[in-house]
C-alpha cells in the first residue's frame, strides 16, 4: 500500500506519500493534514494511486544527517506527561514514574484503522528489543475502544513487547488530544517533557529516524547516543 513517492526533504528519513491517516472526508492518504479521524466512521485509503504527489526517495538530496520535513511538527504543540495514569492494554497501570524508568522514552500514536500504522508495527516491535535499558518504547491504540480485539490481535500479530496504552486520565488525555494525525510518534525524557521533533508519519526506515529522535534527546541531556 506504499507509494514510491516520499514527502522527505532529505536522504536520511523520508516519509511515505500518503502515510497518514486523515479525516473522514480525506480518507487515509490524502496531501492535506487532517484531523484524527472517527475509526467508528473512518474510511480505508485503498488505492495508491490517490497517493499524494511528493519527492521520490531517488530525488532526495544527500549529503545531510538532518531529518527536516513538512510532516515534523514543533513540540510546542504537545503537552508533557508530568501528571498522568493510563491503562495499559493487558489491564495494568502506567504513569509518569514509569518514564521516569528510562532517559528517554519513544511514544507512537496508532490506530487500527490506519493501515500505515498497522504496516510499521512489526518493525517497531523488532527495533524496540534493540535498545538499551536506558530507552524505552511504548506506544498508545488511539481506538482501542472502537475494537480491543483487533488492537490486541495487532499487537500479538507484531510481537510488540512493550507497553500499550488505550486511555488515562491527566496529561496524557490532554496529549491525545494534541495528536492530529496518525500515526505520530515523539520523544519525552524522564520527566515526561516532548524533546526533539515530532514525527507525522510513517518513515520508510524506522531505526533510522527513530535511532535518531532518541539520540537527538539523549544527546539534549548531556547523554551518550545509542547504537539503535
Amino acid at each position: 500500500m506504499k507509494s514510491v513517492k516520499t514527502f522527505g526533504k532529505t536522504a536520511a528519513i523520508t516519509i511515505t506519500a500518503g502515510a497518514l491517516c486523515a479525516s473522514l472526508l480525506a480518507g487515509c492518504g490524502s496531501a492535506t493534514l487532517a484531523p484524527v479521524a472517527d475509526p467508528s466512521t473512518s474510511q480505508h485509503f485503498s488505492s495508491t494511486q490517490e497517493a499524494t504527489e511528493g519527492i521520490a526517495a531517488d530525488e532526495a538530496p544527500t549529503g545531510t544527517t538532518d531529518y527536516d520535513s513538512e510532516l515534523m511538527e514543533s513540540v510546542s504543540n504537545y503537552a508533557s506527561l508530568s501528571s498522568f495514569a493510563a491503562k495499559t492494554l493487558d489491564g495494568k497501570t502506567f504513569t509518569q514514574d514509569d518514564l521516569a524508568k528510562a532517559d528517554v522514552t519513544l511514544i507512537n500514536f496508532w490506530g487500527v484503522y490506519c493501515p500505515y500504522c498497522l504496516d510499521e508495527m512489526p518493525e517497531i516491535a523488532a527495533w524496540a528489543k534493540t535498545l538499551p535499558k536506558n530507552v524505552q518504547v511504548i506506544t498508545v491504540c488511539t481506538d482501542y475502544d472502537s475494537d480491543p480485539q483487533s488492537a490486541a490481535e495487532v499487537i500479538e500479530d507484531a510481537g510488540l513487547a512493550c507497553p500499550t496504552l488505550v486511555g488515562g486520565t491527566g496529561d496524557f488525555a490532554q496529549l491525545s488530544t494534541d495528536v492530529m494525525y496518525l500515526p505520530t510518534t515523539l520523544v519525552v525524557d524522564s520527566t515526561g517533557k516532548v524533546i526533539g521533533d515530532v514525527l507525522e508519519g510513517a518513515p520508510q526506515n524506522i531505526g533510522a529516524a527513530y535511532g535518531q529522535m532518541i539520540n537527538a534527546a539523549l544527546k539534549a541531556q548531556g547523554k551518550a547516543p545509542t547504537n539503535a
